[in-house]
């Protein structure tokens, strides 16, 4: 057996005898001795039968063409057998497959993973070319028993055919001049099935259809590139996160007009709480104000209390770990006087004039505890008050108090200088001070001032 050319793997033992090669000067790729031109890169070879001198090559036109997504396999077409065979050569291992084969039978490499292909072959010229038209008359001259063009095992043999791609005799048959191996790209100036490309002017560019989940995953993407926050310039706020221990967490710069908080959407995303909604909240800064709006949240945006504020009905307040929604009384529902049955006095606790409650929330979204707000003012603590949680580690002493101004029916919260703070839940949207603390879902901000030598951390 003749020793292989440099970089071409020797064969193993019990494999089949390679046959004479001609190795391309410009790739270095073994082609069969028959062959004119190199069947990897189309360099016009030394070897082979003598044909009339082509006509000077120019650079054949670059067509637009769409390939089908994954095409079905159909065998390519072959000449009849002749004494010698030859086959693709593995961009591995260098070494003569089968005519055919689609995998290396020496190292396993796939043909279809060439690099070189990767890098893009050139498509086949079409008719009028002058490579093209050299090519195909040096195919028409040289001694051929393929079957004619109008013949029906002309272009596709049947599998069973004695000339189809993977013959029964264990003899692979050599494919036609021109026609690409299995795997390979077609060289420069090749017709793909071994007969001159039909003429036909150059088709526009199609777009490869794209799916459903790719236009989804495409608008998504182009959503999150649209809602990225500059990262020039000085920031114009800046969101502190506060950790359980009450230190400083990491800070979130402010550089756009527009900064969205949710669980999945938005600029600024916390997707381990569960608590919040996709897009929960909005800081929008408008000159030299921060503006917090809420975004129709489920749980919403509580603000801790710098000073006393009006209740409303139906105001959630967080006091600790509580949460209490705080009631008007309606008409029906206030002091209605000594009930009767049968005549007689209903015996129980004597009555006060109760104008509002406070509704425990809890997270089955249903009201648990209800305490009556009768008093002239009303202390919520952990150890002393009118209502005592003694259970909430997160909650004061005396914590929080509420006071009723009966003749105009008012409501005042204000907070006793606890540790954790009273925070009560925004309507709409709220201006913010340096200084100011929020929450959403179980993550506690606060709003700094770049530049402001206090930290912006004023306390009430």
């Amino acid at each position: 057996m003749p020793t292989p050319p440099t970089g071409i793997a020797r064969q193993r033992e019990g494999a089949p005898a390679a046959p004479a090669m001609q190795v391309c000067p410009r790739c270095g790729s073994a082609n069969a001795t028959h062959m004119r031109f190199c069947n990897n890169c189309g360099f016009q070879l030394g070897g082979g039968a003598p044909a009339a001198a082509p006509a000077p090559q120019q650079q054949a036109p670059a067509y637009a063409f769409s390939p089908p997504q994954q095409p079905a396999f159909s065998p390519p077409a072959f000449s009849a057998p002749v004494s010698s065979s030859a086959g693709p050569v593995c961009w591995r291992c260098r070494a003569a497959g089968d005519a055919g084969a689609e995998f290396c039978k020496f190292c396993g490499a796939r043909y279809a993973d060439d690099p070189s292909r990767a890098a893009g072959a050139a498509p086949a010229p079409f008719a009028g070319s002058t490579v093209g038209s050299a090519i195909a008359a040096y195919a028409a001259a040289a001694p051929n028993n393929a079957p004619p063009p109008g013949h029906p095992h002309a272009a596709h043999p049947h599998p069973g055919h004695p000339h189809a791609a993977h013959a029964h005799n264990g003899a692979a048959p050599m494919p036609q001049m021109g026609a690409a191996p299995m795997g390979m790209a077609a060289p420069m100036g090749m017709p793909m099935h071994g007969a001159p490309a039909p003429v036909m002017s150059p088709a526009p560019a199609q777009p490869m259809p794209i799916s459903a989940p790719r236009v989804r995953e495409a608008t998504q993407l182009e959503s999150q590139r649209a809602e990225a926050p500059r990262a020039e310039g000085a920031p114009r706020a800046l969101l502190v996160a506060i950790l359980k221990d009450g230190s400083d967490g990491r800070v979130y710069p402010i550089h756009d007009e527009q900064t969205d908080i949710g669980r999945s959407e938005g600029h600024l995303v916390l997707a381990d709480d569960p608590y919040l909604s996709a897009r929960h909240a909005r800081v929008l800064v408008r000159g030299d104000q921060l503006v917090l709006r809420d975004l129709d949240s489920v749980n919403g945006i509580y603000v801790r209390l710098r000073e006393p504020v009006d209740l409303h009905d139906a105001d959630m307040i967080l006091l600790g770990q509580q949460v209490v929604r705080f009631e008007v009384l309606a008409e029906s529902e206030l002091p209605l006087g000594p009930a009767t049955h049968r005549g007689v006095l209903v015996f129980g606790t004597p009555e006060v004039p109760r104008i509002a409650r406070l509704v425990q929330y809890t997270t089955e979204g249903v009201g648990r505890d209800v305490h009556y707000l009768y008093r002239d003012e009303t202390v919520i603590g952990r150890e002393q008050g009118d209502i005592v949680c003694t259970d909430d580690p997160f909650m004061s002493r005396r914590h929080a108090a509420i006071t009723v101004d009966r003749s105009q029916r008012r409501f005042v919260l204000r907070d006793l200088g606890s540790s954790n703070g009273t925070a009560i839940r925004i309507r709409g949207e709220r201006v913010l001070r340096p200084g100011d603390q929020f929450r959403i879902g179980r993550h506690l901000f606060r709003y700094d001032r770049p530049g402001d030598p206090a930290g912006g951390r004023a306390q009430a």
